[in-house]
């Protein structure tokens, strides 16, 4: 198979080749170095000298940029800060994010069935937004928000990235600071319990900003089976995995980067954990997925190389949004898709949640629906189809604006009822998935 290419312009081509119908061919050897070494480049995942049409490809790896997507810094020591955007804005000399929004970096590059790259944005949540004068929950979903319609044209996705943290003395020297939590079992902290303060911002997500995520990334990439459990029956895909990993243990202040993942698979095509233990192989519902580590051409080799054998791989990079992501990506993925294409590979960009479904075999499930209404005192949900979750996930708001996790009761294949109608409940937003990450939301409001 003939490698993949650089690719001049279609214009810029006629030109070069009217100057070789006047010029000597010394003279159009040098021009076309010359032109080469300046013009914008187009990497496709095989090789043409035109854009493939678009077509369905039975990829064999899955091209995955994984985004953590938030502030440039939280100061530990300060309670009540402004989170610093600035890497999340459209304009500007610290925006990292708008250069690979930019049309033109997106088409460099194609995969196998001329797709050009998707990213997943994992927007983070912490407890310090809630207690920043101008901020909420949502400031990261909000910021992103401005990328809407490129979020869109793109085929990009917006996914959670949860920072289990709160303001606390974990060294007992008298002075709290925001530290990571390695807890998940309700115990209680300065802001509530451990779950509590989880479900709080999910909570937010969706009744605030109408978003329910399918792929989660932790913060500080930590785990417990706890955790584990619980996200088992919300978000179908995890990308937190990072083998054979361990961060910092300890009691130091500020708390933060203390996980485990030393007896995980290293596997890249994902797994089902075990509901006793998060790194080993098991029977619980969701995926984790790992990262690429190092992202090196050897660990290229050995994802291609178990694809050959037929099990489709996830190649998941990821990065911060506040590092130059457009430099970094530029920096390897000529070089990736061009080993692919040597060594026979078919790869797709996809976001977090396709990659996941198109492993799990779940990536033609129709999108389901979701109804609430009112019935006989109480209220009834309906799903059109077969959901992820145990129950559908949902959010009630009272009349002072805080919010409150419901957990309806099954009452029939695809239906689940509330009852009663909570005292004081001015609506409820309820949200499911299916297995391939397709999410459908619904609200009831009390009147």
């Amino acid at each position: 198979m003939a490698p993949a290419f650089f690719v001049w312009e279609s214009d810029r081509r006629r030109s070069l080749l009217f100057i070789g119908e006047i010029a000597m061919p010394m003279a159009l050897a040098f021009l076309s170095l010359l032109v080469c070494a300046q013009l914008p480049a187009v990497v496709y995942g095989r090789s043409g000298d035109t854009l493939p049409p678009a077509r369905s490809t039975a990829a064999a790896v899955f091209i995955v940029f994984a985004v953590d997507t938030e502030p440039s810094r939280i100061n530990p020591w300060i309670y009540r800060q402004e989170p610093d955007l600035n890497c999340l804005k459209t304009t500007g000399d610290g925006s990292r994010v708008a250069p690979v929004m930019d049309r033109r970096w997106r088409n460099r590059y194609a995969d196998a069935s001329g797709r050009h790259p998707k990213i997943t944005w994992f927007v983070m949540t912490h407890e310090a937004f809630l207690h920043a004068p101008e901020s909420s929950a949502c400031v990261v979903y909000d910021a992103m928000m401005t990328y809407r319609d490129e979020i869109s044209e793109y085929g990009d996705e917006l996914a959670w990235h949860y920072h289990h943290a709160d303001w606390i003395d974990p060294d007992g020297d008298g002075t709290s600071s925001w530290n990571q939590l390695t807890t998940f079992d309700g115990r209680p902290y300065t802001h509530g319990n451990d779950v509590a303060m989880a479900e709080g911002m999910l909570n937010r997500l969706l009744a605030e900003c109408g978003f329910f995520p399918t792929a989660f990334r932790s913060g500080w990439i930590w785990e417990d089976n706890a955790l584990s459990g619980w996200l088992d029956g919300i978000i179908p895909f995890d990308f937190s995995a990072s083998p054979k990993n361990q961060g910092r243990l300890g009691r130091l202040e500020p708390a933060r980067n203390q996980f485990d993942w030393t007896t995980a698979p290293t596997t890249y095509a994902g797994y089902h954990p075990d509901e006793r233990n998060y790194q080993s192989i098991g029977s619980m519902r969701r995926w984790i997925f790992r990262t690429i580590a190092p992202n090196t051409k050897r660990e290229w080799q050995r994802i291609f190389r178990a694809a050959q054998t037929g099990e489709r791989q996830v190649l998941c990079y990821t990065a911060h949004s506040y590092e130059d992501l457009r430099r970094d990506i530029d920096g390897f993925l000529p070089a990736l898709l061009l080993l692919a294409d040597s060594m026979g590979i078919p790869v797709a960009f996809a976001t977090a949640s396709q990659a996941g479904a198109a492993i799990a075999g779940h990536d033609q499930l129709p999108k389901p629906e979701l109804s609430l209404f009112s019935d006989h005192g109480g209220i009834a949900i309906q799903s059109s189809t077969q959901i992820f979750q145990p129950v559908p996930y949902c959010v009630m708001q009272n009349s002072s604006d805080s919010y409150t996790r419901l957990h309806p009761l099954f009452s029939a294949p695809g239906r689940w009822r509330i009852d009663p109608v909570p005292i004081d409940c001015v609506c409820i937003t309820c949200a499911v998935s299916d297995y391939s990450g397709a999410v459908a939301t619904a609200v009831f409001r009390n009147r």
